[in-house]
């Protein structure tokens, strides 16, 4: 005779589906991108060189209608630089609208609206200020509910 499911053994299970339906999209943000590797643990860099990497999302995003928030900054690295470049240039080729400024032939910032995925709209933001004296280059992912204006304003402060 079959084994009936009892509903009460399936209730531990509920809540960790649930983290998972969550997490996995939030995880695979940027998946297919040219600029996924950079926001993973394990980039390689020059020795010496300083990588600073942010993770934020969940209730520390509330106040700024964003789910995600991922950042790199690279100091000392001119060939990582270099490889974030040519990344944020392919994935700004696909994006619906593009703010960009060029130093020396090299792209000195860049602000991207992206395809949005689902229902939150995805945004780029690059800064290589090593090419105007200064010594950091940034790249910024970002996905929520918030508005380009919204996030122009952010990245002002």
């Amino acid at each position: 005779m079959p084994q009936s499911r009892n509903p009460d053994n399936m209730k531990p299970l509920i809540p960790t589906l649930l983290l998972t339906l969550v997490l996995v999209p939030a995880a695979r943000a940027q998946e297919g991108m040219a600029i996924e590797p950079f926001f993973d643990d394990g980039i390689k860099h020059r020795p010496g060189a300083e990588v600073t990497a942010v993770s934020v999302t969940g209730k520390q995003l509330q106040n700024s209608n964003l789910s995600i928030y991922r950042s790199v900054s690279v100091t000392g690295d001119p060939s990582l630089t270099q490889d974030m470049e040519r990344a944020v240039t392919r994935d700004g080729a696909k994006a619906e609208s593009r703010e960009v400024s060029l130093k020396d032939g090299h792209l000195y910032f860049g602000f991207y609206t992206l395809i949005p995925q689902g229902k939150e709209y995805r945004y780029m933001f690059y800064l290589n200020s090593t090419l105007t004296g200064g010594s950091k280059t940034t790249l910024i992912y970002m996905q929520g509910k918030a508005e380009p204006y919204e996030i122009r304003n952010m990245i002002k402060r």
